[in-house]
C-alpha cells in the first residue's frame, strides 16, 4: 500500500527509535548494548520534522561512500609509504658510536653530538639506505660505528 506508515525511511527510523524505548521501558532490566547502541538514534528522530534537516541528513550520507573511497587510498598510500620507509631505514637506527677502548659499553655522549645518534658504518654494502646514505652522523676519531643500540626516544623512533 502506498500510504502505509513504514514506506518512508523516516518513519522506519521512527519506529525502530519508540520500539527500543517501549522494550527497554518494559524491560528495565534487560540491559543489552544493543538497545544502548540504538538510543543514539533518538535524535534523528527530531530530524523528520524539519525538511531542511532531512537535506543535510542525506547529503550527509550521500557523501559516504566517496569519503570512504578516499580514505581506502589514503590508508593504501600510507601503508606504501610506511613499506618503504621501513625497507629504507630498516636497522638503520640501531648503531650508533661505541668509544673504541671500551666497545661493549654505550657512552654516555658522543663528541661533536648533542647525545647518541644514529650513525653511518662507511660501507657501500651495508644493509639498508640509511647505512650507505651520504650525509649521515659519522663517528669521530676514537669511536666506532656498530649496533645494537636501543635507538633513538628509548627504541620508539
Amino acid at each position: 500500500n502506498e500510504g502505509a506508515y513504514l514506506r518512508s525511511i523516516w518513519n522506519i527510523i521512527d519506529f525502530v527509535v519508540v520500539a527500543t524505548g517501549l522494550l527497554a521501558y518494559i524491560l528495565p532490566n534487560l540491559n543489552q548494548p544493543a538497545l544502548r547502541a540504538l538510543r543514539v538514534l533518538r535524535p534523528i528522530k527530531l530530524v523528520t520534522g524539519f525538511e531542511s534537516l532531512q537535506i543535510v541528513l542525506k547529503s550527509i550520507f550521500r557523501a559516504m561512500a566517496p569519503l570512504l573511497q578516499i580514505g581506502l587510498l589514503l590508508l593504501f598510500a600510507i601503508t606504501i609509504f610506511a613499506i618503504v620507509g621501513l625497507e629504507f631505514y630498516s636497522g638503520g637506527f640501531h648503531m650508533t658510536c661505541f668509544d673504541e677502548r671500551n666497545p661493549d659499553v654505550l657512552p654516555d655522549s658522543i663528541p661533536n653530538s648533542k647525545s647518541l645518534v644514529p650513525c653511518n658504518i662507511g660501507n657501500e654494502s651495508s644493509k639498508g639506505f640509511f647505512n650507505a646514505a651520504h650525509g649521515s652522523f659519522r663517528c669521530p676519531s676514537g669511536y666506532i660505528c656498530k649496533g645494537y643500540w636501543e635507538g633513538p626516544n628509548f627504541g620508539i623512533t
